[in-house]
């Protein structure tokens, strides 16, 4: 194994002993807050100095110093304005004692409530006077629980108050009074206040909208109604009309901001990661060398957002295989106010998902279960079939020879295939490795809770069995939560354990049964497997072996063999934190977050598998071992201010945080195993020569902190303001911190006086952004040098090393810049507007550059080029029918998105690539990055088509010059793969407890390279294989044709060159596709009451059943594509 260490030795520089420092200071101050928070509990002390000043100012200090609540009739205390106080260090007791001494007044408190009344007087009189309090408790209307922090106010006045840990309040009001109570996730009630009214019971409704009307970021919440920042919300409800097992596509369908590349190669594989960006994306792709990956996935896409689970960094790992059914909600976060929180993470956006949380009240079991069937599409397929396959043949001299001998044997297998063909052998290769899936997923919750104490443990299992033969995916977890408060203290711990495993078809890549020759079989008459496809014998009886017509060989013998190859992993996390409520504007947090991931892999190859057929007998068979250890450390402090004054409300949160994220992988691969039932890797017989075991290591350390302030006057005029400082272990030693910042503006215009008499607008809100956000997607050590020990070789007794990577101590931080302006729009209750114009620029986008041998290292990182988005997105969606007493409604939905992507700077390094690339002759096109050009350009020769004269293509030179020669210096950008417009158009119905969703996903413009007419027809062997029908029906075959393709051989009759990349498989790229499609019934509650259940739902879902495009080609090569369709149980009891 490889060991990366630091160049430099010694003493850390200045800026890395600055870092260390603020790192070992979070880490004192997390576990002190961790360890102490329960003395906060009596930190509440008053100190005061006044002399003969009127008792109502003093009350004001006191509530000031303590937080807590002051209720008292204001003509009773007016009549006291010469008092005097001296208490340093007092308890709020000692403080009203001394005050009201010697006055006919005295006092109680109850729940930080303070009610001060003349001696003798009752608190909550029979009959309700004037500035009475007036007492309540806030409950769930299910479950019973005790609802903290509910807002209480009186309708049209100022006075407003908040339920505490009890779910208590205490309020003065007047005969005639409304009380408004309202909670995030509930239906806001009114109460009204008459003569009798003295104590009430108030029992809030969870309402689904409601959610809506709060930003989750995952470090803290915000009011929707004053959030400046752009930011898509969607509730456990929107996923669930999408999706039952698929997270990322069902974002896809409700925001199209939400891209996944489309890898028309491994489709439906379920052991495949999707490729996915927001907004496309703000990085350079690194054009020097691949994707930086790993045996396990450990890194993350270039372009990637960050995912946070649970208020924690996760993987897109964990999202793919999290249950879909445990979501609560998920916001997308796009603009700066939304993501600068996060700083130098934040650049391509952030995904905060949220699972549900168990409630309280008696215990309820909760269950989903699902069950899928899956069918392989094969419809962007059409093949020949074995007759038309043996004519091509023929047709184009496959069997013909200038030798008379060769002839005669071409003969000889041209008759035995079409002596197949009459026997009736046209076999469907493409069917043999595949099957028909029965996919299951059960998920059980059980969540109860009293007196403080909430709890809820779970447990569910997918298996997902793939449409090849042999793949599967399985995953199982168990978690737990618990939630404990002790006065104004909350502690919650939420343990996940999940276990997988991921196995591989044994019958390989789909592509090479596509290419199988329809005229061969693979078993014989009785129907047992062959060694050999075909056996040709020539008129002496003699076995023939053309090298030039042989068959290749038969791909089913392999998978009949002991073959294995699977990965499997085991991970835990334990999240942790504890919350205290000073009074009802301050709370103090801590979190802490530990995840372990242990991974393995494992590839066995048998001695007879016909990867070894000319290798040395005791060299036969393979298999190689991996092991990974992932680890992730996380921890933050914070404190949360919600203050009103007046029609001022602020919101601010302050924050510290540290990460450390470590993974190590370690493979090796052993040779030797004669017989297939030794299948251990001890068994092995050595390792392969010249090889040893290897790995890698990475290890990334940051620290941050963060100032954020929300602000609204009258909840009209919006702003917001964030500040974040992130210090990192992947930077240059000179460039390890970097600020992060954001500020947005924001106007409720349809709060405005003169907007109450247009009854048309309901709401109209205004915003706009602007700020800096970072990324970390690279793997670590970019800015030190590093090197690796020769294991093998010393010099004069001393191990030496050589360096791999030079270290670039002014590596700076990549910077995203993002301007957003928004508007949302509500107009006569019904028609729901949002709409953002973004502009993003990347400043020193980061990428490796390797270097030559002659320098000593092997590469070295730097800031190699800007980069500039600019796009919009518009949704629109229309209430048809809304009821929400019956459930009743009906919805239509379109949803928009476009940008465009430009190079801004290159550094020289990467001109220097692009002119290598520029000369490269290829028949995919190479991406070069040109100043002022799309980051999605597609670069290639210009092409007028094929000659009808000659059968050749014409191209066209940059000074408009024709000729017929492939020059590779002559490209041009000849389209772009980004689409002029893409979205998702959907309806959602239901009616009487039937429903029904449709989810349309379009594409229109843009351009792709149809790599299919190049590989697939023009440049495919005719004889190694089937091939596309276009191949005997669309190329040119004489002069005088009009084709699109040319011949395979031109007009002298010589065979045609390889065809090289150009601009006549350039199309264009429209597709309309049938993402998801659901009807359900929800049961009625009088029949759950009878049956003893509750929110009893039954649902079929489909998925892909048909797509429409204007590009033909075929998908699925290495794993084909697929149509799924499933039914969903869920139900509690």
């Amino acid at each position: 194994m490889y060991k990366i260490f630091t160049k430099k030795l010694g003493n850390p520089p200045g800026y890395a002993t600055k870092f260390l420092l603020i790192m070992k200071l979070i880490v004192v101050i997390l576990f002190t807050t961790i360890l102490q928070t329960s003395a906060i509990t009596y930190a509440q002390r008053i100190s005061i100095n006044e002399k003969n000043v009127p008792l109502k100012s003093i009350l004001k200090k006191i509530k000031v110093q303590s937080g807590y609540g002051f209720f008292y009739n204001k003509d009773l205390i007016s009549n006291y304005d010469k008092v005097s106080l001296t208490i340093t260090n007092g308890t709020i007791e000692q403080a009203l004692q001394q005050c009201l001494t010697g006055r006919p007044l005295s006092f109680s408190i109850d729940n930080m409530i303070v009610v001060i009344k003349l001696k003798g007087e009752e608190i909550l009189p029979r009959t309700l006077k004037a500035d009475t309090v007036i007492s309540g408790t806030v409950t769930d209307a299910k479950t019973a629980q005790k609802i903290t922090g509910a807002t209480v106010s009186i309708k049209n006045k100022k006075a407003v108050t908040f339920t505490d840990q009890g779910g208590n309040f205490r309020i003065m009001a007047n005969t005639g009074d409304k009380l408004i109570i309202s909670y995030i996730g509930y239906e806001r009630q009114e109460v009204a206040i008459t003569q009798a009214t003295t104590r009430i019971i108030v029992k809030l409704k969870e309402a689904a909208q409601s959610l809506k009307d709060v930003v989750v970021t995952g470090l803290f919440e915000r009011p929707a109604e004053t959030y400046t920042g752009a930011a898509s919300s969607f509730t456990a409800e929107d996923i669930a009309k999408v999706s039952n097992n698929n997270i990322i596509t069902a974002l896809r369908a409700l925001d199209p901001s939400f891209q996944l590349t489309e890898n028309i190669n491994a489709g439906s594989n379920p052991n495949v990661l999707p490729n996915v960006s927001i907004r496309g994306g703000n990085s350079l792709p690194d054009l020097n060398s691949t994707p930086a990956t790993n045996l396990f996935n450990y890194n993350a896409g270039l372009n990637a957002p960050l995912f946070i689970l649970d208020g924690f960094e996760t993987t897109l790992q964990r999202v793919v295989d999290l249950d879909v059914t445990r979501i609560a909600r998920v916001d997308i976060l796009k603009d700066a106010p939304a993501t600068a929180i996060y700083g130098s993470r934040a650049a391509n956006g952030v995904v905060v998902i949220e699972t549900i949380r168990p409630k309280g009240g008696q215990l309820t079991v909760n269950y989903n279960a699902n069950f899928t069937f899956e069918t392989p599409d094969l419809s962007d397929y059409n093949l020949l079939n074995a007759r038309e396959k043996l004519e091509l043949e023929r047709s184009i001299g496959v069997y013909n020879s200038s030798s008379n001998a060769t002839n005669q044997d071409l003969q000889y297998y041209y008759n035995h295939r079409l002596s197949e063909i009459n026997k009736g052998v046209n076999t469907d290769w493409m069917a043999i490795p595949l099957r028909n899936s029965y996919n299951q997923r059960h998920n059980l919750f059980l969540e109860s809770g009293s007196n403080g104490v909430t709890y809820g443990i779970g447990a569910s299992i997918n298996n997902t069995l793939g449409v090849m033969k042999g793949s599967d995916r399985v995953n199982g977890s168990a978690n737990s939560y618990i939630a404990y408060r002790v006065n104004k203290l909350q502690f919650k711990n939420d343990f996940t354990v999940s276990l997988n495993k991921a196995s591989n078809s044994a019958y390989g890549s789909f592509s090479q049964y596509v290419r199988m020759n329809p005229y061969l079989t693979p078993y014989d008459a009785e129907g047992h497997l062959k060694q050999e496809l075909e056996r040709v014998l020539n008129s002496t009886g003699g076995v023939l072996n053309l090298t030039s017509v042989a068959s290749p060989a038969n791909p089913l013998f392999n998978p009949s063999l002991n073959v294995v190859d699977h990965n499997q992993y085991v991970s835990f996390t334990n999240n942790f934190s504890a919350k205290y409520q000073a009074n009802r504007w301050l709370r103090l947090s801590s979190q802490l977050s530990v995840g372990r991931q242990n991974d393995e892999s494992d590839q066995f190859l048998p001695a007879q598998h016909t990867s070894f057929l000319n290798t040395p007998t005791f060299e036969k068979g393979s298999y190689t071992k991996g092991y990974g250890k992932n680890t992730n450390l996380q921890g933050s402090i914070s404190a949360d201010i919600n203050k009103s004054i007046g029609k001022h409300l602020f919101f601010s949160t302050l924050n510290a945080n540290i990460i450390e994220r470590k993974f190590d992988v370690q493979s090796y691969r052993v040779q030797g195993f004669p017989n297939s039932r030794l299948d251990q890797i001890v068994l092995g017989n050595s390792y392969p020569v010249g090889s040893k075991p290897s790995g890698t290591e990475n290890i990334t350390r940051m620290s941050g902190l963060l100032a954020n302030l929300s602000y609204s006057y009258d909840s009209r005029y919006l702003f917001d303001f964030s500040y974040k400082l992130d210090g990192s272990s992947q930077f240059g030693t000179n460039e390890r911190f970097a600020p992060f910042w954001s500020t947005g503006f924001g106007w409720n215009v349809h709060q405005e006086t003169f907007m109450k008499k247009i009854s048309a607008v309901d709401r109209l809100k205004l915003r706009y952004s602007y700020g800096s956000t970072g990324s970390q997607n690279f793997n670590s050590f970019l800015g030190i040098s590093t090197s690796s020990y020769y294991t093998d070789k010393e010099y004069n007794g001393l191990v030496s090393t050589s360096l791999l990577g030079y270290g670039n101590p002014d590596l700076k931080w990549q910077i995203t810049n993002k301007h957003n302006l928004g508007i949302e729009l509500t107009l006569f209750k019904r028609l729901d507007l949002f709409g953002n114009y973004f502009i993003e620029k990347t400043i020193g986008s980061l990428a490796s550059i390797s270097t030559p041998p002659s320098v000593g290292f092997l590469s070295y990182s730097e800031n190699v080029g800007d980069l500039t988005g600019k796009g919009w997105e518009l949704n629109a969606s229309y209430r048809i029918i809304s009821k929400p007493a019956s459930r009743d409604y009906w919805s239509v939905a379109l949803r928009t998105f476009s940008v465009n992507r430009r190079v801004d700077k290159v550094s020289d390094n990467i001109k220097q690539i692009n002119r290598r690339n520029e000369s490269v002759r290829s028949s995919t096109p190479v991406t070069i990055y040109s100043e002022g050009q799309s980051l999605t350009a597609i670069w290639a020769l210009k092409s007028y088509g094929i000659d009808p004269s000659t059968g050749l293509e014409i191209f066209r030179n940059r000074d408009g010059g024709y000729t017929n020669t492939y020059d590779p210096l002559q490209k041009v950008v000849v389209g772009n793969t980004q689409a002029d417009l893409e979205g998702s158009i959907s309806s959602n119905l239901e009616v009487k407890g039937i429903g029904m969703n449709v989810y349309l996903r379009f594409r229109i413009g843009g351009q792709a390279y149809n790599q299919t007419l190049i590989d697939r027809v023009e440049n495919v062997n005719v004889v190694g294989g089937n091939v596309d029908r276009r191949v005997l029906e669309e190329r040119w075959r004489k002069p005088g044709d009009v084709a699109f393709f040319k011949g395979i051989v031109n007009a002298g009759g010589v065979s045609n060159t390889q065809t090289l990349s150009s601009s006549r498989f350039v199309q264009n790229d429209n597709l309309l596709n049938l993402e998801s499609l659901s009807v359900y019934y929800r049961f009625s509650d009088k029949w759950n009451k009878k049956m003893h259940l509750n929110n009893t739902k039954l649902s079929f879902f489909t998925a892909n059943i048909f797509t429409l495009s204007s590009i033909k080609r075929e998908r699925g090569l290495d794993y084909p594509f697929s149509q799924t369709y499933s039914l969903q149980l869920q139900t509690s009891f």
